[in-house]
């Protein structure tokens, strides 16, 4: 009897311990007095502690004792949009610059940028022992400025130290320019160009709805992506879910409505889409559906550090967890290669991927035991349904040598996708096509010069008419140019506000290249299925 008398008593301290009531008193929860989120009016905040001894900052750095120390005294909270720019003044943050505006001509803003404030505070136990940090992001006043209340918010919140550290920093030239910049010059590689693990770095993820609450929150780590865009002021960032910094590998959150959580996802600035910043979320979106893989989009508003740094698509990123979710393989069966190189799996599997690139490019596809082969190698489906989207876009220049992406199961013959095929994702629609200048150019032919896989499978007949045949029914059915400006319509109608703040901030202009960019996407599709068929008829490819 008294051990049961005792069993119940631990289960009822547990209870009261979980709901923060103790036998001589009430937990101090460690928390700020507001929650993060969009507020109408300036605040007093107060700091709640289990311990006298806190601090905390303003400027995204790691409170320590040296930091701020809270003294019970409220802290009062406004528009921080009248602090003196720090990040966005910079000039360290490019290689192009103004010494190369053809490429991207983001300027230093004329004027303080918006900004909100973010907090960080810790507080120090009797002995001596750091907590945790808890992270809050406030906008304040915002209900006044343009281009808010319609679409999402990110605030990143990382050290200072992160992202402009002359060795470390992963957000500036740094040591890693001028070590390049003798044998490069002005456009040299900077510490923004290095990848990998050891150029990821913590931070705090906070994640607003279009009504200013707080829908998630998290810390993860950040690096930059991308390529040549790596070397601009708008720059992208990959950010991984680790045990290590919010406790788990996977984000406890749908972003899109897809019914998984990501290991990773993408904060992409649009790319050489800079100005419109639709592609990608325009071509995924009009013809998912087809054979191969495509990603999923919300756009947002980022602030980093507090500061505003402009119009993202948060999207998914093609890991072996996207992989695993969407097509219901197993996560350690996945083999992908992005670019020709591998992206996930083992180095020793990558053999698969070149010799079936080998085998296609070389083998004589007139032949029809080799063009079998071919179809057991690959999902042809998946094949003619990229390829016919991405020459129907215009895509050149870096497709198809570069920018593809595909995967399989390391194992055959399984159920479904199981079954050892490789097939194809879609990505980097933002690059190269889909505006007015690339109306008329042949991509059957350039993506013949620059893939001798590509060209190897022209040459059999029966290959050519099926994927003639797939380049007009993608125009016909799935990028029209009905269906192209109905969405470029409502789209610029939505985004037209957010682009003024936009463009003053990077650009210290008005919104006029934004309407000009979408125009230039509508007069490419109302035209392109006429070339198209043009382009076909020449390259024998009409079915």
């Amino acid at each position: 009897m008294a051990r049961k008398r005792f069993a119940v008593f631990l289960v009822l301290l547990s209870v009261l311990t979980l709901t923060g009531v103790l036998l001589y008193g009430h937990a101090v929860r460690f928390a700020f007095s507001r929650p993060s989120g969009f507020y109408n009016e300036p605040f007093l905040l107060e700091i709640q502690a289990p311990s006298r001894e806190v601090y905390y900052t303003l400027d995204g750095s790691e409170p320590d004792r040296t930091s701020l120390q809270y003294t019970k005294k409220k802290i009062p909270v406004g528009d921080a949009s009248e602090n003196e720019n720090t990040l966005s003044a910079r000039e360290d943050l490019d290689s192009y610059g103004q010494d190369h505006p053809e490429m991207i001509d983001t300027q230093i803003p004329e004027e303080k940028v918006d900004k909100c404030t973010v907090i960080k505070a810790v507080y120090y136990d009797a002995a001596g022992n750091k907590s945790e940090t808890i992270c809050a992001s406030y906008f304040v006043g915002f209900q006044h400025k343009t281009g808010y209340g319609t679409t999402k918010v990110v605030s990143l919140a990382t050290d200072p130290e992160n992202l402009t550290d002359y060795d470390t920093g992963i957000f500036v030239r740094g040591r890693t320019y001028d070590e390049l910049k003798e044998g490069w010059g002005d456009q040299a590689p900077g510490n923004y160009s290095n990848k990998g693990r050891e150029w990821e770095r913590e931070a705090n993820f906070q994640y607003f709805g279009t009504d200013g609450k707080l829908l998630y929150e998290t810390d993860c780590g950040i690096r930059i992506m991308g390529g040549w865009h790596r070397k601009t002021v708008i720059k992208s960032f990959n950010l991984y879910a680790r045990e290590e910094y919010g406790g788990a590998n996977e984000f406890d959150y749908d972003f899109w409505g897809t019914g998984y959580d990501p290991h990773k996802i993408t904060l992409h600035s649009g790319s050489n889409d800079y100005y419109g910043k639709v592609q990608n979320m325009l071509i995924s979106d009009l013809t998912r559906g087809l054979s191969y893989g495509t990603m999923h989009y919300e756009l947002c508003l980022v602030f980093l550090n507090g500061e505003y740094w402009g119009i993202y698509n948060l999207t998914e990123k093609y890991d072996k967890t996207y992989i695993s979710d969407t097509y219901h393989v197993k996560k350690r069966d996945v083999l992908s290669v992005k670019a020709g190189k591998l992206e996930n799996g083992e180095e020793e599997n990558f053999g698969l991927y070149e010799d079936a690139e080998a085998f296609v490019e070389n083998a004589d596809m007139t032949q029809e035991e080799n063009y079998r082969r071919f179809q057991e190698l690959f999902d042809e489906q998946s094949l003619l349904d990229l390829y016919a989207v991405e020459i129907y876009c215009g895509r050149n220049f870096d497709w198809p040598k570069g920018n593809i992406h595909l995967w399989r199961t390391v194992t055959e013959g399984g159920p479904g996708y199981a079954d050892g095929k490789w097939r194809y994702l879609l990505y980097d629609m933002d690059s190269s096509g889909l505006t007015r200048g690339q109306l008329t150019l042949d991509t059957v032919q350039t993506a013949m010069d620059d893939s001798g896989f590509f060209r190897s499978l022209c040459r059999n007949e029966t290959f050519r008419k099926k994927l003639g045949a797939d380049i007009l029914r993608i125009g016909r059915e799935y990028l029209t140019g009905e269906k192209v400006s109905a969405y470029i319509d409502e789209y610029e109608a939505w985004l037209t506000e957010p682009m003024k703040t936009y463009f003053q901030r990077f650009f210290n202009s008005d919104e006029t290249k934004f309407h000009e960019r979408l125009e230039s996407n509508r007069d490419f599709f109302n035209g392109r299925l006429e070339i198209m068929e043009k382009i076909l008829a020449e390259h024998d490819m009409l079915p």
